[in-house]
Protein backbone atom coordinates (compact mmCIF):
# COMPACT_ATOMS: atom_id res chain seq x y z
CA UNK A 1 0.00 0.00 0.00
CA UNK A 2 1.36 3.52 -0.76
CA UNK A 3 1.15 6.39 1.46
CA UNK A 4 1.63 9.79 0.57
CA UNK A 5 3.07 12.61 2.75
CA UNK A 6 1.68 16.05 3.17
CA UNK A 7 4.63 19.32 1.87
CA UNK A 8 4.66 20.06 5.39
CA UNK A 9 5.96 17.00 6.61
CA UNK A 10 8.75 17.55 8.97
CA UNK A 11 12.06 15.62 8.19
CA UNK A 12 12.18 11.76 8.46
CA UNK A 13 14.34 10.66 11.18
CA UNK A 14 18.34 10.13 10.76
CA UNK A 15 20.72 7.79 12.37
CA UNK A 16 24.32 6.93 12.01
CA UNK A 17 24.17 3.80 10.92
CA UNK A 18 26.87 0.97 10.23
CA UNK A 19 27.68 -0.23 6.73
CA UNK A 20 27.27 -4.08 5.93
CA UNK A 21 30.86 -4.64 5.38
CA UNK A 22 32.62 -1.80 7.71
CA UNK A 23 32.23 1.80 7.95
CA UNK A 24 29.62 4.21 8.51
CA UNK A 25 27.07 6.12 7.13
CA UNK A 26 25.29 9.30 8.59
CA UNK A 27 21.76 9.94 7.01
CA UNK A 28 21.88 13.45 7.91
CA UNK A 29 24.92 14.07 6.46
CA UNK A 30 23.62 12.91 2.99
CA UNK A 31 20.30 15.06 3.15
CA UNK A 32 20.56 17.67 -0.19
CA UNK A 33 22.30 15.68 -1.78
CA UNK A 34 19.90 13.68 -3.87
CA UNK A 35 16.39 12.37 -3.18
CA UNK A 36 16.46 9.10 -1.51
CA UNK A 37 14.74 5.48 -1.71
CA UNK A 38 14.99 3.84 1.99
CA UNK A 39 14.40 0.37 1.81
CA UNK A 40 14.05 -1.50 5.14
CA UNK A 41 14.07 -4.70 4.59
CA UNK A 42 12.86 -7.99 6.95
CA UNK A 43 16.72 -9.79 6.25
CA UNK A 44 18.96 -10.74 3.39
CA UNK A 45 17.02 -14.35 4.17
CA UNK A 46 13.91 -12.95 2.97
CA UNK A 47 13.98 -14.20 -0.67
CA UNK A 48 11.39 -11.01 -2.20
CA UNK A 49 13.95 -8.26 -0.03
CA UNK A 50 16.85 -10.37 -1.92
CA UNK A 51 15.36 -9.54 -5.14
CA UNK A 52 13.95 -6.09 -4.27
CA UNK A 53 17.56 -5.48 -3.69
CA UNK A 54 18.87 -7.15 -6.66
CA UNK A 55 16.43 -4.66 -8.17
CA UNK A 56 17.71 -1.59 -6.79
CA UNK A 57 21.01 -2.75 -7.62
CA UNK A 58 20.13 -3.15 -11.45
CA UNK A 59 18.10 0.15 -11.80
CA UNK A 60 20.79 1.88 -10.13
CA UNK A 61 21.35 3.69 -13.73
CA UNK A 62 18.08 5.00 -13.19
CA UNK A 63 18.64 5.99 -10.28
CA UNK A 64 21.46 8.29 -11.24
CA UNK A 65 19.17 10.08 -13.69
CA UNK A 66 16.72 10.55 -11.18
CA UNK A 67 19.31 12.49 -8.84
CA UNK A 68 18.18 10.03 -6.35
CA UNK A 69 20.02 7.19 -4.45
CA UNK A 70 19.10 3.71 -2.76
CA UNK A 71 19.70 2.74 0.95
CA UNK A 72 18.93 -0.73 2.11
CA UNK A 73 18.32 -1.34 5.80
CA UNK A 74 18.99 -4.47 7.48
CA UNK A 75 17.74 -5.77 10.97
CA UNK A 76 20.88 -7.59 11.32
CA UNK A 77 24.21 -9.11 10.07
CA UNK A 78 24.02 -10.47 6.86
CA UNK A 79 25.48 -13.89 6.65
CA UNK A 80 29.02 -15.06 6.57
CA UNK A 81 30.81 -13.91 2.64
CA UNK A 82 28.00 -11.25 2.69
CA UNK A 83 28.93 -7.42 2.34
CA UNK A 84 27.74 -5.60 -0.34
CA UNK A 85 25.58 -5.38 -3.20
CA UNK A 86 27.43 -3.23 -6.16
CA UNK A 87 25.79 0.19 -5.99
CA UNK A 88 23.89 0.10 -2.66
CA UNK A 89 24.73 1.05 0.29
CA UNK A 90 23.71 -1.84 2.62
CA UNK A 91 22.99 -0.64 6.15
CA UNK A 92 22.72 -2.22 9.67
CA UNK A 93 20.05 -1.51 12.11
CA UNK A 94 20.39 -4.26 15.16
CA UNK A 95 17.75 -3.04 17.36
CA UNK A 96 15.53 -1.48 14.81
CA UNK A 97 15.59 1.62 16.00
CA UNK A 98 15.73 3.62 13.28
CA UNK A 99 12.94 1.26 11.35
CA UNK A 100 10.39 2.00 14.65
CA UNK A 101 11.07 5.89 14.25
CA UNK A 102 10.17 5.60 10.21
CA UNK A 103 7.47 3.04 11.15
CA UNK A 104 5.87 6.13 13.76
CA UNK A 105 5.26 8.08 10.40
CA UNK A 106 2.21 6.23 10.17
CA UNK A 107 -0.84 6.24 11.94
CA UNK A 108 -1.50 2.44 12.27
CA UNK A 109 0.95 -0.24 13.58
CA UNK A 110 3.07 -2.47 11.51
CA UNK A 111 5.39 -4.71 13.14
CA UNK A 112 7.59 -7.03 10.75
CA UNK A 113 6.26 -5.19 7.62
CA UNK A 114 9.08 -4.24 4.55
CA UNK A 115 8.89 -0.46 4.12
CA UNK A 116 10.25 2.06 1.42
CA UNK A 117 10.01 5.58 2.03
CA UNK A 118 10.94 8.26 -0.45
CA UNK A 119 12.65 11.09 0.68
CA UNK A 120 13.32 14.41 -0.82
CA UNK A 121 16.53 16.29 -0.75
CA UNK A 122 15.74 17.89 2.27
CA UNK A 123 15.47 14.49 3.80
CA UNK A 124 10.94 15.09 4.25
CA UNK A 125 8.76 12.04 3.52
CA UNK A 126 7.43 12.21 -0.09
CA UNK A 127 5.69 8.69 -0.41
CA UNK A 128 6.01 5.52 1.52
CA UNK A 129 4.94 1.63 0.79
CA UNK A 130 4.31 -0.63 3.63
CA UNK A 131 3.06 -4.19 3.67
CA UNK A 132 3.81 -7.76 4.55
CA UNK A 133 5.31 -8.95 1.26
CA UNK A 134 6.25 -6.93 -1.78
CA UNK A 135 6.09 -7.82 -5.20
CA UNK A 136 9.78 -6.71 -5.70
CA UNK A 137 9.76 -5.81 -9.07
CA UNK A 138 6.51 -3.98 -8.64
CA UNK A 139 7.79 -1.74 -5.95
CA UNK A 140 10.94 -0.61 -7.54
CA UNK A 141 9.33 -0.28 -11.09
CA UNK A 142 7.01 1.84 -8.84
CA UNK A 143 9.82 3.56 -6.89
CA UNK A 144 11.17 5.22 -10.53
CA UNK A 145 8.06 6.38 -10.98
CA UNK A 146 7.59 7.85 -8.03
CA UNK A 147 10.81 9.40 -7.76
CA UNK A 148 10.97 10.53 -11.28
CA UNK A 149 7.88 13.07 -10.18
CA UNK A 150 9.32 14.13 -6.81
CA UNK A 151 11.18 17.03 -8.72
CA UNK A 152 7.71 18.16 -9.95
CA UNK A 153 6.25 18.77 -6.36
CA UNK A 154 5.01 22.57 -5.97
CA UNK A 155 6.51 23.26 -2.72
CA UNK A 156 3.06 26.05 -2.23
Amino acid sequence: MWIRFDLDEPSAPTAELPLLGGGRLNLAERRSEANRALFFAHGLECAECRAAIQRLSAVKEALRELEAEALVVLPEAAPVGVSQVPGIPLLVDPAERLRKRYAALFEFDLPGDVMMFLLDRNGSPFRAWVGEEADPQALIDESLAQLGTLELRCPE
